[in-house]
């Protein structure tokens, strides 16, 4: 990233953002606020190429919608 080899300070992916305030309980999702509709995520290639971030995605996504349905193709 611009000639840097180490940066100062870490550098998320928004996923991984939100995926770590979820996990440590710094973001709290009110459960009658969830998403009620269907709800499918497709995933980003250049990002799930990155080891867990599939995971991330859907840990996400099934703590904010009530019915999350993987997409096959």
């Amino acid at each position: 990233m611009l000639g840097y080899k180490d940066l100062p300070y870490e550098v998320l992916q928004p996923g991984e953002f939100y995926y770590e305030l979820l996990v440590t309980g710094r973001l709290k999702i009110d459960p009658s606020k969830k998403i009620k509709e269907t709800v499918t995520l497709q995933d980003p290639c250049n990002i799930i190429r990155r080891a867990g971030a599939a995971e991330k995605f859907r840990y996400i996504v099934n703590q904010t919608c009530e019915n999350f349905v993987e997409m096959y193709p």
